[in-house]
């Protein structure tokens, strides 16, 4: 079993996906984050790519955040010992790297994991390796395929 946990890129993350993502969490089921109008943050607000980079880096982060939180609370408390048991060493759930977060436009009805996309890239650019260039402050030289 799994859930998939929607944010808005335009509205981020909002007291409703904070309980959502609480809840998931308490239920044990896996998860995936998508980042919904990603179309929006180029079209719409204009953003540049680094801005773009930084405010979805944010909401993975805010995510990541809030359950790191819950099972700080939980530890605490001492309830759910399990669910403690259960967290990530490095408190890290969503990473794009990890192949858990979604980019989509569910208007234009098109989404993709950076797996996906890098291996699109390599057949047509001719980049080997170049899912390590889509996440993080990293950048592809085309001219030297790099």
């Amino acid at each position: 079993d799994g859930a998939i946990v929607i944010v808005d890129l335009v509205d981020c993350v909002t007291t409703q996906t904070m309980s959502m993502l609480r809840q998931v969490y308490a239920e044990g089921l896996s998860m995936v984050l998508v980042l919904n109008k990603i179309d929006l943050i180029i079209t719409t607000m204009q953003l540049t790519p680094l801005e773009a980079y930084q405010r979805i880096r944010n909401i993975i982060e805010n995510c990541n955040a809030t359950l790191a939180a819950y099972v700080n609370q939980l530890e605490i408390s001492g309830e759910n010992p399990e669910l403690v048991a259960r967290a990530p060493a490095d408190m890290v759930w969503f990473s794009p790297s990890l192949g858990n977060v979604v980019f989509s436009s569910c208007l234009d009805k098109w989404g993709f994991r950076i797996q996906d996309f890098a291996r699109i890239c390599e057949r047509r650019l001719g980049i080997p390796d170049m899912e390590s260039a889509l996440w993080g402050l990293k950048f592809v030289d085309v001219a030297k395929k790099t």
